[in-house]
This record gives C-alpha cells, sequence and structure tokens, in this order.
C-alpha cells in the first residue's frame, strides 16, 4: 500500500492535467479539496500530513518551483490566486489567503518557527490571514501570527512581523506601513472578484469549508474575505 500511494503521490507531482487533481485526491481523500480551471506547474509540490487539511478555490495558478506542506495544520487558498516561482508555504496550524492574491516569486509563508528560548526541536505556531486582493512582492517572508488586510501590497524582500491595515502599502525589515491606497477601498463589501467569492468582512476562517474553526485567542477584522461554507 505505502508504494501504490507513492507511486499516486508522483503522478500528482509531474502531471500536467487533472490527472493532478485525481492523485492529490486519492492521495489525500476528503482533506484535500480543490476548484476548477486551474493551471498548476507540474513540479508543483503539495504534501499533506497528519491531520492536515488543504481547500483550494478556483482557477488557482502556480508557477514553477512552489512548494506546499501542510503538516496537521489547515490551509485555505480563495478563488485566482496567484504563486509565482519558488514560492514556499508551511502549515502546522492555520494559513488562510484570500481570493484574487498575486503571490511573488520565492515569497515565504509560515505560521510557526523554532522556539529560541527551549529546545530549537520545538515549534510555536499561530495562524496567518491574508486578506482578498493582497499583493505580496518577491523575497517578502510572512511571519507566524500576522493578518494582511485586503487590497494591501507587500514591498519585495518585506519581513512582516505584525499586521498590516487594509488598503496600504507595506515594506522594511520589519514591514512598516510607508502609504495608504486610496483609490477603490470605498466602503464596499464586495471583494471585486467572481460570485463565488462571496465576500464579508471578518474571519478568514470562514473559508473552510467542512472545517472546525481553529482555537484563537482573539478574532481580527481584516476586510473582505472569502465565504466558502
Amino acid at each position: 500500500m505505502y508504494w501504490l500511494k507513492r507511486a499516486v503521490y508522483k503522478i500528482g507531482r509531474e502531471s500536467r492535467t487533472a490527472g493532478k487533481r485525481l492523485a492529490w485526491r486519492i492521495f489525500y481523500g476528503k482533506r484535500f479539496s480543490m476548484g476548477k480551471d486551474w493551471k498548476i506547474r507540474k513540479n508543483t509540490e503539495i504534501e499533506l500530513t497528519g491531520r492536515g487539511r488543504i481547500s483550494i478555490g478556483d482557477g488557482m495558478i502556480t508557477r514553477s518551483g512552489v512548494s506546499i506542506l501542510v503538516d496537521g495544520g489547515d490551509l485555505c487558498v480563495g478563488d485566482h490566486v496567484f504563486f509565482n516561482h519558488g514560492v514556499s508555504i508551511t502549515c502546522l496550524k492555520e494559513i488562510s489567503i484570500g481570493c484574487g492574491c498575486k503571490i511573488g516569486n520565492n515569497v515565504v509563508i509560515v505560521d510557526h518557527d523554532h522556539d529560541y528560548r527551549g529546545s530549537l526541536e520545538d515549534m510555536v505556531s499561530s495562524p496567518v490571514f491574508i486578506g482578498n486582493r493582497v499583493w505580496i512582492g518577491a523575497n517578502a517572508v510572512i511571519t507566524r501570527g500576522v493578518s494582511i488586510g485586503q487590497g494591501s501590497v507587500i514591498g519585495a524582500g518585506s519581513v512582516v512581523t505584525r499586521d498590516i491595515p487594509p488598503y496600504c502599502v507595506a515594506a522594511g525589515v520589519p514591514a512598516r506601513v510607508i502609504r495608504y491606497i486610496t483609490e477603490g477601498c470605498g466602503e464596499s463589501e464586495s471583494c471585486g472578484e467572481s460570485e463565488s467569492c462571496g465576500s464579508r468582512r471578518g474571519d478568514l476562517q470562514a473559508c473552510l469549508p467542512g472545517l472546525q474553526p481553529a482555537e484563537r485567542k482573539e478574532r481580527r477584522d481584516i476586510g473582505c474575505v472569502e465565504d466558502r461554507r
């Protein structure tokens, strides 16, 4: 059975078409779901271990070298999200990415880090929330426990260590708000994507279909998000 699963996983990693989604669904079962109209390069890697779960919306596009590892956490990716070359996502607890996001080359998104106060083998994890229509520039790093509001832009090479409000440009190490985006923000509740986004203000947890909300100490209003319930 182990070798059969490894063969199916290899097909999923190397296939260009619907065989990829079919292989991943066979390999991971109900813990993995993906929408339609997606374009994934054959060397995109998606690995799901432990009790982790992945939900991916419609129209996702990946370039070469994209790596997604979910080890016991919940990963939700909204509709029409673009991952450029070399993007790395590692999820131990919860990462949510809203509709219409553009993720640049070699961006790293993690919801955990090593506990330097104890054993370096121990991990500390906190959820990461990225709102709709966020653009993250090349080589940026998104660290654990942060929220990025909808419509914001993260400059290339930035390290995001704290929450970023909606409709702003943030850059630097650590990333700081350098200007606000006034055009197009308005008071609209719509995310500007497809109707399937069913956007609302609130918690990005709403885009995890059938998954139990993770326990969190606080809720953050980060703007328009997808509702897949």
